[in-house]
């Protein structure tokens, strides 16, 4: 009925378009002319920047790889760590030394790599698109120098802790492709439309080069955010370097056997010290799956993340290493005042959300257009309701509460402190969310259910609470309510319950939370 009004009304509208003396069609009542304000070179330098950090991430982490991979992980393999280590050489030295072999290796194979690039433009062998002409002066090429060399020291440094590790080559292989895919998801940050070189992006590692270079190559070079953004990335580069310096003169990294009686004993042991690895594989897998166009619907999307990545996963787990699924799960009884704190935080959960996205989009802005675009995919017109309550609300609860709240929360809790475990868990359920614009926010989501289910010592609330809250979520959009568009005050109040019931929960809270 909706859309039959909706043609009435445009039918309605020619006709008085016609009567009036036009030909009708509104879209064709004025003529509009689009022009490019921006010179040739801008134009090449931003196509140009978009990619630049992505490929050079690409070639430094294949071409290091060549090196690290056999640098640490294939001499324990070997046998011939140990021998190494009896010499006069000291472990800081040996680590620099493998750093720096890792490091020059992955930079040569670059250069090499960026001169085929060269010689095929010049020989034509690659046509390069109309009106090319990049425009690169030497400081634009001094800028991008000193930009680029510490985040070959950072990926280095990644590598070799990633060798460092692994048991053997082959473990290091598998290791090696989800940290690949992280660094290139963080390289591929200037293809965001809307986020300015002035914001938080600045802050975070890898990216920040990435947006930096597309601003050098526009010829935007702002020189006190490219200065704080080598300064992070140095930071960054030195802390991996003295991290990889540290483990390495760690026991269990050089004599592997020192840390394998789990791999002995099985069980529980064996499941706590794997847990991350599972949660990193299903993490790849489920990456892979967003880019399938086999998998290209919402359905077909949820299906498989929610009941074969989560779930499938979770309940291999529990079989193969013959997990207490109440334990395992934190099925303890829960108080009547927690779940009617739980309930209560339903309607409020979502303007915290809300005011979380304002905040983080105060530093990182994303356009509407990116926001609208998504809402259509999350929420897609021609799915009927009870399928949308049932793919967006009820099976991510269930199937994410019991794969984080329970086998993730359950295998990390006696490696971390409470509010290290509640931070990485709902750090973890953020990374998830493949969406850089939604992992703030939901990772915010994911550490108020994990501090819940830690407090109450059950999941059951964590998933009424994530139930509810997407629940919420898709009867705003249906109803065209937007919780941006409550006032400060109403607002303010809400944000204010959430906090009462988080009060409400911790009053009631389970001595000892998780066991």
């Amino acid at each position: 009925m909706v859309d039959l009004l909706e043609l009435a009304r445009q039918n309605d509208s020619n006709l008085n378009l016609v009567q009036h003396g036009f030909k009708g069609e509104p879209g064709k009542l004025y003529t509009i002319d689009s022009s490019d304000l921006a010179t040739s070179g801008q134009v090449s330098g931003l196509n140009t920047g978009r990619f630049i950090t992505a490929i050079l991430v690409v070639m430094l982490f294949t071409g290091g790889s060549v090196t690290a991979l056999d640098s640490v992980a294939g001499e324990k393999e070997r046998g011939t760590l140990e021998t190494l280590l009896t010499t006069a050489a000291g472990r800081s030295e040996i680590v620099l030394a493998k750093q720096t072999a890792i490091s020059t290796v992955a930079i040569a194979i670059t250069l090499i790599q960026a001169l085929n690039f060269l010689v095929y433009f010049e020989l034509k062998w690659i046509p390069l698109p109309a009106n090319f002409t990049l425009d690169l002066s030497a400081v634009n090429v001094i800028y991008l120098f000193a930009l680029f060399i510490p985040l070959s020291i950072a990926v280095g440094s990644v590598l070799l802790l990633l060798s460092a590790h692994a048991k053997s080559f082959r473990e290091a292989q598998l290791y090696f492709f989800p940290v690949y895919l992280i660094g290139l998801i963080l390289a591929l940050a200037s293809l965001l439309p809307g986020i300015p070189f002035r914001s938080a992006i600045v802050l975070v590692p890898i990216a920040n080069i990435s947006v930096a270079a597309r601003e050098i190559l526009v010829g935007r070079g702002d020189t006190p955010m490219l200065a704080i953004t080598f300064l992070v990335m140095a930071m960054f580069a030195g802390w991996l370097l003295r991290l990889s310096l540290r483990v390495l003169l760690s026991e269990n990294i050089v004599l592997p056997a020192l840390a394998e009686p789990a791999e002995f004993t099985g069980g529980r042991q064996l499941f706590e010290k794997r847990v991350t690895r599972w949660f990193v594989v299903m993490w790849v897998v489920q990456f892979a799956a967003a880019v399938n166009p086999q998998l290209a619907s919402l359905r077909r999307q949820i299906v498989f993340n929610e009941l074969i990545v989560m779930l499938g996963a979770s309940i291999v787990m529990i079989r193969l290493y013959k997990l207490d699924i109440r334990q395992t799960l934190s099925l303890k009884p829960v108080k009547p005042a927690v779940w009617a704190a739980t309930l209560l935080a339903i309607p409020c959960a979502n303007v915290v959300g809300t005011a979380v996205y304002r905040l983080m989009n105060f530093f990182i802005p994303v356009s509407k257009e990116v926001l609208r675009s998504f809402s259509e995919e999350i929420i897609p017109k021609d799915m009927p309701q009870w399928q949308l309550f049932l793919f967006v609300a009820v099976l991510p609860a269930i199937c994410e509460e019991i794969a984080f709240r329970g086998l993730l929360l359950s295998g990390l809790k006696r490696r971390l402190r409470p509010i290290g475990l509640v931070v990485t868990v709902g750090l973890a359920f953020g990374i998830f969310h493949m969406t850089l614009f939604r992992i703030f926010p939901t990772a915010v989501l994911g550490v108020f259910l994990t501090a819940i289910a830690v407090l109450t010592g059950s999941i059951l609330p964590g998933i009424v609470l994530h139930m509810g809250n997407n629940a919420w979520s898709v009867w705003s959009g249906l109803h065209d309510f937007n919780p941006e568009q409550l006032g400060f005050w109403p607002s303010s109040v809400m944000i204010g319950v959430f906090a009462l019931c988080l009060w409400i929960i911790y009053r009631n809270r389970v001595r000892g939370g998780t066991n």
